[in-house]
C-alpha cells in the first residue's frame, strides 16, 4: 500500500532574508531573490509567512492528515536577543557576505509579538501534542550546511535542537534549506552530524554539487544509510501552484495506490495564503484513505 506524506518547509520570513547560495550564479535567481525580498518587506504585514504556518495547521487538523513541519531552529525560539543564541557560529563560506544585510544583520533583539515572522515558538509550543503533527529542524538560520565545516554544521544543529528542547520539543527529522543533504565530494559531512544528533530521518532529493541545486523527484521506498533513514521527495505543491499542479499530483498518487513505496509532497509555509490547492488534494487523500488504498503518515511516523 502506498504511503503518503505531507512535508513543510517552515521557514517563515526566513525566505526573504536569507539568498540561496546558487544564487550568485544567476541574474535571474538574483533578481527574483530580491523581488521577493522586497515583497516580504512591502507585505510585511498582516505577516503571511506567520499565516500560512497557521492556516496549514488549521487544515491538516479540519481533515485529520498527519504533517511533519522542517522548521529552521530560530522559528521555535519565542524571543532573544539576538545573535548569538546558543553556541552557533557564523557562516565562513564567501557567498553568505556579498549581501551586506543578511540574517545577522536584521537578527535583533524581539519576541513574538513584536516580530511575529521570526518567531513560531509560541504556536509550536500549542501544537507539539497534537497527534498529527511532527516538528523536525531546517537548520538554525536556514544555513547552506554543505558548504561549511563539520564544526560548524555541530554546532548550528545544537543550537536547533536545544531551541527546541527551551519548548519541550525533540526533532527527530530534518529537510535541509535548498535540499541540501548529500554533497558528491564529501557526502557524509552533513549525514554525520544529524546522526550524530539523534536525526532518525531525512527528507532527500539526490546529491548537490556547488554550482547546482539538486531536485530529483522520486516515488520510492524509504530507505537507510548507516543509522538514518531517507524519504525521497516526490513533488512539490505550493499556494500559488497552478490547478495544473494538483492534477499532476494526485494523478501520480492514483497511478502508484499498489506499490510499497513512499508518495512525499513538500510545500513551503508562507505561500498558503490561498488554501483552495490544499483543499483538493486533501479532500482526495482523506478519499483514499477512507478507501483504504493509501496510508498518511508524517516522517516520524514513517519510521
Amino acid at each position: 500500500m502506498l504511503k503518503v506524506c505531507l512535508i513543510v518547509d517552515n521557514e517563515a520570513d526566513f525566505y526573504y532574508n536569507i539568498p540561496s547560495p546558487y544564487i550568485c550564479k544567476s541574474w535571474v535567481r538574483l533578481i527574483k531573490w530580491k523581488l521577493n525580498k522586497l515583497r516580504g518587506i512591502l507585505y510585511r504585514y498582516p505577516w503571511p509567512s506567520r499565516n500560512g504556518f497557521k492556516n496549514l495547521i488549521k487544515k491538516f487538523k479540519q481533515y485529520n492528515i498527519p504533517a511533519t513541519f522542517n522548521t529552521v531552529g530560530h522559528l521555535y525560539l519565542k524571543k532573544c536577543q539576538g545573535w548569538p543564541h546558543y553556541n552557533e557560529e557564523k557562516p565562513t563560506v564567501k557567498w553568505f557576505y556579498n549581501f551586506k544585510k543578511d540574517w545577522y544583520y536584521w537578527d535583533q533583539e524581539g519576541d513574538y509579538k513584536k516580530f511575529p515572522g521570526k518567531y513560531l515558538g509560541d504556536i509550536i509550543e500549542e501544537e507539539k501534542r497534537n497527534r498529527l503533527f511532527d516538528f523536525g529542524l531546517h537548520a538554525f538560520s536556514h544555513e547552506a550546511y554543505l558548504l561549511e565545516t563539520k564544526e560548524f554544521i555541530e554546532k548550528s544543529l545544537s543550537s536547533g535542537i536545544q531551541a527546541c528542547a527551551d519548548i519541550g520539543v525533540r526533532p527527530v527529522s530534518y529537510q535541509g534549506p535548498w535540499n541540501m543533504v548529500e554533497e558528491e565530494t564529501q557526502p557524509d559531512k552533513l549525514i554525520d552530524c544529524l546522526i550524530k544528533k539523534g536525526i532518525k530521518i531525512v527528507a532527500y532529493s539526490g546529491k548537490n554539487n556547488l554550482d547546482f541545486q539538486r531536485k530529483e523527484f522520486r516515488i520510492a521506498p524509504l530507505f537507510k544509510k548507516d543509522k538514518l533513514n531517507f524519504v525521497w521527495i516526490s513533488n512539490y505543491i505550493e499556494g500559488t501552484s497552478p490547478h495544473s499542479k494538483v492534477k499532476e499530483i494526485i494523478n501520480e498518487i492514483s497511478s502508484n495506490l499498489y506499490e510499497n513505496k513512499v508518495y512525499c509532497l513538500a510545500m513551503h509555509d508562507f505561500t498558503w495564503k490561498n488554501m483552495k490547492n490544499l483543499d483538493l488534494i486533501l479532500s482526495r487523500l482523506v478519499q483514499l484513505r477512507k478507501e483504504k488504498k493509501i496510508e498518511i503518515k508524517n516522517m516520524k511516523q514513517l519510521i
